[in-house]
């Protein structure tokens, strides 16, 4: 389990209200899905977290090092009334 980690949110207001367009404002999902990924398996030190608000989606990459490879994925897939978590 790492000390700390640093979450590095890869996207700005406007995805982020794209989004919730998308999703009927549902902020409290979205706001969920964000810290479910935020938080995940703190095996590793750093998250970067995209959103593709076109088609609903938060996605995030987790990582030991700033330049080293991805060590895991997992993203949120809106389903009508709430995200489903993939990796």
């Amino acid at each position: 389990m790492t000390d700390a980690r640093r979450v590095d949110y890869q996207f700005n207001a406007v995805d982020m209200t794209n989004l919730m367009i998308n999703v009927g404002k549902n902020d409290k999902e979205v706001y969920r899905a964000l810290g479910y990924l935020s938080t995940w398996n703190f095996s590793y030190p750093i998250v970067k977290i995209w959103i593709d608000a076109k088609h609903c989606e938060i996605n995030a990459a987790f990582f030991d090092t700033d330049d080293g490879d991805c060590r895991y994925s997992i993203g949120a897939v809106w389903h009508d009334d709430h995200f489903g978590f993939h990796s």
